[in-house]
């Protein structure tokens, strides 16, 4: 998959900010190449390559997945802190991460960006 994008919420907490701004970091050095960040709350916003920040209480498209069952709720089907990393198709190709509260979303894209 091409990241093209990295989906967060107008409304998002620091901490899936943080996530969201370390995998935008770890991005331009992998590919030398900006991805942008895109706001989860324009309804407008393309499917395919965008990687999913947040929660489904923060990030409205993520919201919409759980809503109609195309993904479980992390924020209730994970322990305290729990994390998750999927890939999916919706529209086009994407992944998801995402957590059972904020500080969740930072873990899941730190371990993997520090070499």
């Amino acid at each position: 998959m091409i990241i093209t994008g990295i989906s967060i919420s107008d409304s998002a907490s620091d901490m899936e900010r943080l996530a969201a701004t370390v995998l935008q970091d770890y991005c331009q050095q992998m590919f030398s190449r900006e991805v942008p960040l895109l706001s989860a709350d324009d309804l407008e916003t393309e499917a395919d390559g965008t990687v999913l920040v947040g929660l489904p209480s923060t990030n409205p498209r993520i919201g919409n997945l759980v809503r109609a069952r195309r993904v479980r709720n992390p924020e209730r089907s994970l322990k305290p802190e729990g994390f998750v990393i999927e890939t999916l198709i919706d529209g086009g190709l994407s992944t998801l991460v995402s957590g059972t509260q904020p500080i969740s979303c930072a873990p899941s894209v730190l371990p993997r960006t520090i070499s």
